[in-house]
C-alpha cells in the first residue's frame, strides 16, 4: 500500500543545490513510486536570521514505506551528508529532510511529529507545497495548501529559482 507524502529538503551549508537535489532523488528512489519534485526556492533563514540563505525543495508522491521507517530514511541521509542533528535547531546545515505530511495521518510521538508542526507557519514550505498540491488539505486544520499559503503570517522572503 502506498501513502501520499511530502517531504522538504533545505540546506544553507556547501554544495546546497546539489545537496538537496541528490537528497530527494535518492528517497525517491528508495520509498517512492509516482513522485514529482517542486521548483527550487532560495528562502531567508527562519529563526536564526544570522546565516546565509537557504535552498529548499520538496518531492511529493506514493511512499512505499510506513512513516517511521521513511523518517529513519531521511535522517540516515541526512548522516550521509555530515548532518549532526539536535546542536542548533535554527542553525545552519548541510542537509535538513522532514516529512511534511503523510497522507491523512496525524502523529505526535517522540521521533516524528505529522503534519509537520510548523507547517501552516512557513512561507519556505508553503510556496513550494502549493506549486504541487494547491488543493492538499490539512488533516487537522481541514484547510487547503493554498488557504495555509493565504493566511501566512511569515514575510520573510521566498524566490523560486529553478
Amino acid at each position: 500500500m502506498t501513502h501520499q507524502t511530502a517531504i522538504i529538503a533545505g540546506s544553507n551549508l556547501g554544495d546546497s543545490l546539489t545537496t538537496i537535489k541528490g537528497a530527494l532523488q535518492s528517497i525517491a528512489g528508495l520509498a517512492f513510486t509516482d513522485y514529482r519534485f517542486s521548483s527550487i526556492y532560495k528562502t531567508a533563514p527562519w529563526g536564526n536570521t544570522d546565516q546565509p540563505a537557504f535552498y529548499n525543495q520538496i518531492i511529493i508522491g506514493k511512499s512505499l514505506l510506513p512513516s517511521i521507517q521513511l523518517m529513519d530514511l531521511c535522517l540516515d541521509i541526512e548522516q550521509q551528508h555530515g548532518r549532526i542533528r539536535g546542536k542548533d535547531k535554527y542553525g545552519p546545515r548541510v542537509l535538513d529532510l522532514d516529512i511534511l505530511f503523510y497522507e491523512n495521518l496525524v502523529l505526535n510521538n517522540p521521533k516524528l511529529t505529522i503534519p509537520h508542526n510548523q507547517l501552516n507557519n512557513r512561507r519556505f514550505v508553503l510556496e513550494p507545497l502549493v506549486e504541487l498540491a494547491p488543493d492538499w488539505i490539512h488533516p487537522i486544520t481541514k484547510e487547503s495548501a493554498m488557504k495555509l499559503l493565504e493566511n501566512c503570517t511569515d514575510s520573510l522572503s521566498v524566490d523560486r529559482i529553478e
